[in-house]
């Protein structure tokens, strides 16, 4: 059995209160219904900020309020009947990449302000096909005047929005913007070579050190064609 019930759950009380659910249900479908449960997945729904600055959520109760309502309900679980697992979603990775881009022009179209920025659905897509923008945030340092305008990418559509109207400060082609918790839904999630550009390059950094420097390539490969 595979259940999903619940997505990006800040408050543990709902969060619990859903796995606790998953679980009594699980075990009321495999009673009623005679299956032999083998293999439980409770889904996830850990919270972690997107693009935004902040920490990952905390949850100190989960692991015992877990362990408690599966011993009610399946308590055979300790021994691996039923195997229970979970889905960490974003939070393992989503605080630990950060998206660097540099603008390329700013434009005032009919009294609003665009930033123009190298990377945009392309490299840092998300939801932003879907329609859902992204919740950006940059980074302002102290002292900086900052004023509301949309930072967008470097794509030929409207939908390359990365934030609409948020605070930014005054910037300049070859300024470069930083936004942080991108660790997640990066180019793999993208419109990568959206009319034929590069994908982004990914440098993993452990402290001071550059562990590796990479990018995305695709090639046409000619395939064989009989008859």
């Amino acid at each position: 059995m595979h259940f999903f019930p619940l997505s990006n759950a800040r408050d543990e009380a709902s969060l619990i209160g859903e796995f606790q659910h998953t679980i009594a249900l699980a075990a009321t479908l495999a009673r009623d219904l005679d299956l032999p449960l083998r293999y439980l997945d409770i889904g996830g729904g850990f919270t972690v900020p997107y693009a935004v600055p902040g920490e990952r959520g905390s949850y100190p109760k989960l692991r015992s309020e877990l362990e408690a309502a599966l011993d009610i309900h399946l308590p055979g679980w300790r021994a691996g009947n039923p195997t229970i697992a979970c889905e960490s979603g974003r939070y393992l990775v989503g605080t630990s990449g950060t998206l660097v881009a540099a603008v390329s022009s700013v434009k005032v179209s009919r009294g609003r302000k665009f930033v123009i920025i190298d990377a945009g659905i392309n490299a840092f897509g998300g939801m932003s096909g879907l329609g859902r923008l992204l919740p950006v945030s940059v980074r302002v340092e102290a002292g900086d005047e900052v004023g509301p305008a949309s930072l967008v990418g470097p794509l030929c559509t409207p939908g390359d929005v990365l934030g609409r109207e948020i605070p930014l400060p005054a910037l300049e082609p070859g300024d470069l913007v930083t936004i942080p918790n991108a660790g997640a839904y990066g180019p793999t999630a993208s419109l990568l070579m959206f009319l034929g550009r590069p994908a982004p390059t990914e440098v993993v950094v452990r402290g001071d050190r550059v562990l590796s420097a990479s990018r995305i390539e695709h090639r046409r490969a000619h395939l064989r064609v009989d008859g």
